[in-house]
């Protein structure tokens, strides 16, 4: 519900923004406004704004933000950038990087505590059940790790939509995974607050849903497929991936 109007020489901003990762820190925020029905990126400082602070479940600032006709820089056109909503897919982006390095921590963490906790005379890393656990987060890790790599070299040839959608979706999905099995592994003591895995987990829990969940980035790429016809689906699929 952003909207920008022109007053005189100066653009100035309307409506509120939620959920603003470090909001009441920040000097100024990014955002995508609404002027004359065309999105366009738009720029304000939090100094103009009504400030309502609020966290999410691993603590960080995600504070809301509200403009009554505050003065605004206006960018590029949204349509210009080669996405209707670029906040949203390179915010997808950043947050695939640090989902993926938190499921590697994850991995990190679930590995020592198995190699340091001991069961019936042995470290449960010994166990067949807990390595097969293990195993698999690993793998899993891997795949968040790749897709996100392949993202950001997708965003530095300049047409990342595809590749952001597929590392958001598999960050996401990997992220339930390595929530679950880590804390499996660890037992109680990863739920207290004094063990550091929740630091990790309740950070991909929170992050998980930011800018865009699975399901959202699912339909955009469905809808990309669509709009490309069928014939054209197996042809860039193979491209893709041998690019």
């Amino acid at each position: 519900d952003l909207t920008v109007r022109q007053d005189g020489g100066t653009w100035r901003l309307s409506g509120t923004l939620t959920a603003v990762p470090w909001g009441s820190a920040a000097e100024h925020v990014v955002l995508l406004a609404e002027k004359d029905g065309v999105p366009c990126i738009a720029m304000a400082r939090t100094s103009d704004a009504t400030i309502s602070g609020n966290r999410n479940m691993a603590r960080e600032p995600r504070d809301t933000l509200t403009f009554d006709n505050a003065p605004v820089e206006i960018g590029e056109a949204a349509s210009s950038t080669g996405t209707t909503d670029p906040i949203r897919l390179y915010g997808a982006l950043v947050r695939s990087v640090q989902m993926a390095g938190a499921i590697e921590r994850s991995v990190a963490e679930a590995v020592q505590y198995a190699q340091d906790r001991t069961q019936f005379g042995q470290p449960i890393s010994k166990f067949q059940s807990i390595q097969h656990q293990l195993a698999h987060l690993a793998a899993k890790s891997a795949q968040a790790t790749i897709a996100a790599a392949s993202a950001c070299r997708a965003a530095d040839r300049g047409d990342p939509q595809f590749e952001i959608a597929t590392a958001k979706i598999i960050a996401g999905e990997t992220a339930k995974t390595a929530t679950t099995i880590a804390h499996q592994v660890h037992g109680a003591i990863g739920f207290t607050y004094e063990h550091a895995l929740h630091f990790t987990t309740r950070r991909l829990w929170s992050w998980r849903p930011e800018f865009g969940p699975e399901s959202h980035w699912a339909e955009e790429l469905g809808r990309r497929v669509a709009a490309r016809g069928a014939d054209a689906f197996w042809a860039d699929l193979t491209q893709r991936q041998s690019s």
